[in-house]
């Protein structure tokens, strides 16, 4: 109906159906002319009032959305979806009026909001919850079913009703990071043991490749052998496992997560030892940690009772075992046991750079898979194989010279 186009220095408002300009002068900032946009479009839906109830609405746009996740081809994921989805059914299904899209209002959203924190959840959930709602009436704006994108400015901090007054209620919590101590400590003692067992030597390589590169849980249990190119120096990311979406996957979080990320001396040594420890015990995995049985990579759960046997025998949490798996009692990492490496990763490097002259954002940012590809960041990560030496060595004086192969 409407669309926001640039004009000379600034931003103008066009309706579709005959290119005329809806308002006198230039906006300059894009915002401004997306927010008069929208007033149109309120506007136009308190006049045609959409013919859509909210509720099920959503529960269609859930439904739509679940089958196009159910495609392992497409960008879209179940996980992904996994908020809306519990939006829906623990929240707007019991406790949100179903009026129309044109009536959806602030009230209405007050209400709803009041009504959850009443029965129980959390101030930090609904703020989910809000963010969801907003890509959910967005997705009704484009399809022209006349939503009231009043709610497109709601800001939950304005309904006192529900706002706590504890400031860790109120924002998500920080992921602890942990020391260079600690790592020492863990990376000293699992490596004196790891030749032992396969535990041994999983769990070594596991500390060792969060120690040097950060990865994601699921980038890491995607890993195979042929990823590590020890003749170039470089490990590559090329995809995800994630067994609720059917296994391994060539797509990552963002485009920036497919990459290159160099490999030290010390990784070097590392992965010599660990590579040779697969081919004689593991010969036929196709997997950089590969579970203890069948041909999948580790599970989930062998994974984080992994890492918290590890923390526990460290001192770094306390834990219940129950049928086999840990219940975390207490620890600073408690929600972020393989989380923290990539914090520890990111923190160090990003601390680095007005020490370092090779660690440039757009090298750090590379490292970490947060990368939004410019023109020129597109053409250096993809006409470089080897990725400068002095980076190399830049990067491995940041995050420690802790030796990990004796």
């Amino acid at each position: 109906m409407y669309k926001v186009t640039p004009k000379r220095n600034g931003y103008i408002v066009l309706r579709k159906s005959d290119r005329k300009q809806t308002h006198k002068g230039l906006f300059r900032l894009k915002s401004e002319a997306t927010d008069h946009m929208n007033n149109l479009l309120t506007n136009n839906a308190d006049l045609n009032p959409s013919k859509d109830r909210f509720v099920d609405a959503y529960e269609a746009f859930i439904k739509q959305r679940s089958i196009i996740a159910s495609n392992p081809d497409l960008a879209l994921t179940n996980k992904g979806l996994s908020g809306h989805k519990a939006d829906l059914n623990l929240r707007i299904k019991p406790y949100m009026e179903n009026v129309l899209l044109s009536d959806f209002k602030h009230s209405v959203m007050k209400q709803f909001l009041i009504k959850c924190s009443e029965e129980g959840h959390k101030y930090k959930t609904l703020q989910r919850t809000v963010k969801h709602i907003k890509a959910f009436l967005n997705v009704m704006k484009s399809e022209g079913k006349n939503p009231s994108l009043d709610m497109l400015k709601f800001n939950i901090t304005t309904v006192h009703e529900i706002k706590p007054a504890a400031y860790e209620d109120q924002f998500e919590k920080q992921t602890e990071v942990i020391d260079e101590d600690a790592v020492k400590k863990i990376l000293i003692e699992l490596n004196q043991n790891k030749d032992t067992d396969y535990k041994s030597a999983v769990s070594f390589a596991m500390i060792v490749v969060l120690f040097l590169f950060g990865l994601r849980r699921s980038e890491l249990k995607g890993l195979k052998p042929s990823h590590v190119d020890l003749e170039n120096g470089v490990l590559n990311i090329k995809g995800v496992y994630l067994q609720s979406e059917g296994g391994y996957l060539r797509r990552t979080k963002n485009r920036g997560s497919f990459r290159q990320i160099d490999i030290d001396e010390n990784g070097i040594k590392f992965f010599t030892w660990y590579l040779g420890w697969l081919q004689t015990n593991l010969p036929h995995h196709t997997w950089l940690f590969p579970s203890s049985r069948g041909s999948n990579p580790i599970g989930d759960k062998g994974l984080s009772n992994m890492m918290w046997s590890i923390f526990e025998r460290m001192g770094l949490a306390t834990l219940e075992w129950k049928n086999g798996h840990c219940v975390v009692i207490s620890s600073p990492f408690k929600g972020a046991v393989t989380k923290t490496f990539r914090h520890r990763l990111a923190t160090a490097l990003i601390d680095a750079m007005h020490i370092e002259q090779g660690l440039t954002a757009i090298y750090v940012k590379q490292v970490v898979g947060h990368t939004r590809f410019t023109t020129t960041q597109d053409r250096y990560g993809n006409h470089n194989s080897k990725i400068a030496r002095t980076k190399t060595l830049a990067k491995q004086r940041a995050i420690g010279s802790i030796k990990l192969i004796s």
